[in-house]
């Protein structure tokens, strides 16, 4: 499988790792000229908005899955989430197309071209950037003149469609969940 990513896309993912279970980071990123490539765990279950409408493409149906399972995939997603806030990151476009299911249909966190790092403050020096590591507080993340958070709006929270406004990235995250 081919696929365009960009150069936020796989910095993302190199930075995100591929241990993680629930989240979709790449095994390697080659390059060769004016392409990258990256080489990721294969989900041969699909994304989950197809998993859950199913038929032709002309006469789609809903399939209705149990509260148990409903259930696991959302503490997957949940699990998920979590992991990319420990790496400091905010993958700002959580959606039903985004997430995909492995062999055993589990839940991963895909496609990372609109991920964040998210910002901190160092606790000794207000003014200094720190990593999520540190022991620091959460900054809320102001995007730049011109620049939006591109995804379906129907996931995006409130503070992302206003685009001038701060938003804090790991609730836009959680926001896109429910």
């Amino acid at each position: 499988y081919t696929a365009t990513i960009s150069y936020n896309e796989a910095a993302a993912m190199s930075h995100i790792g591929s241990y993680h279970p629930k989240v979709l980071g790449c095994i390697e990123i080659l390059r060769s000229g004016n392409h990258i490539y990256t080489v990721m765990q294969y989900c041969p279950g699909g994304d989950l908005y197809h998993k859950i409408l199913e038929g032709p493409e002309n006469n789609k149906t809903i399939r209705r899955y149990s509260e148990g399972q409903a259930r696991v995939w959302f503490r997957q997603l949940l699990l998920g989430l979590a992991h990319l806030q420990k790496k400091g990151v905010c993958h700002g476009a959580i959606s039903l197309e985004n997430i995909l299911l492995d062999e055993k249909e589990n839940l991963v966190i895909a496609y990372f071209g609109q991920a964040l790092r998210v910002p901190y403050t160092q606790l000794n020096n207000s003014l200094g950037i720190a990593d999520v590591s540190g022991g620091s507080f959460r900054r809320l993340i102001k995007l730049q003149q011109g620049k939006s958070i591109n995804g379906a709006t129907r996931y995006m929270s409130p503070e992302l469609l206003a685009k001038d406004q701060a938003f804090d990235g790991y609730a836009a995250d959680l926001w896109s969940t429910a």
